[in-house]
This record gives structure tokens, sequence and C-alpha cells, in this order.
């Protein structure tokens, strides 16, 4: 039972992420008209996930924000909002054919 909690653990710490991310991206492309503003991303989640996340103080729920010091490209942050979307969907359909498969195993 414990790799079936590791698995929907690392699952729930994805959609955090992905959720996160996902407001960063949002944030910059409505202040794309902003003076000033410096647009921002997420580390990949694979770094974040590998770093200890409570080390860094940061600005979107714990995860380490890299600002990319240029303007906002809004074909950029576009194709990393969709790029989020169909990370957050994969991760949603692994997560349920885990949760079949436990389903599957405890009525077996």
């Amino acid at each position: 039972m414990r790799l079936t909690n590791d698995i929907f653990g690392i699952a729930l710490r994805n959609s955090e992420y992905l959720a996160a991310r996902h407001a960063t991206l949002a944030r910059n492309i409505a202040n794309a008209d902003t003076p000033g503003f410096t647009p921002s991303d997420l580390l990949p989640f694979s770094a974040a996930s590998a770093t200890d996340v409570s080390a860094h103080l940061t600005e979107a729920n714990g995860l380490e924000v890299v600002h990319s010091g240029n303007g906002v490209d809004l074909e950029r942050e576009l194709l990393a909002a969709g790029e989020t979307a169909r990370q957050y969907a994969m991760n949603t359909a692994i997560t349920r054919a885990f949760h079949r498969l436990a389903l599957a195993a405890t009525k077996a």
C-alpha cells in the first residue's frame, strides 16, 4: 500500500506544481501591457521536486521562481500554458489509472 500512497503523493505534488505554474503564466499574460513588468516561470517539476522545496522562500506556493528578465512574449506564455494543460491532463489520466488499479486489487 506504500507504493500506492507514494504514487498518489507524487501526483498531488505535481498537480499543485501545475496549478502554481498556471497561475504564474496567467499573471505574466495579464501583465503583458504593464510597463516594467518582469515575467517569471517556475523551475521544472523534476528540479523543484528534487530539491528541498521548504528551503526556498519563493512567490508561488513554495516553488522556486525563475525570472526571465525580458518582456512578456505572449506566444511563449500561451505555448507554456498549453504545455501545462497537457501535463495536467496526463497527470490526471495516470492518477485515474492507478486509482482503478488500486480498487481492482482491493476487490480481488
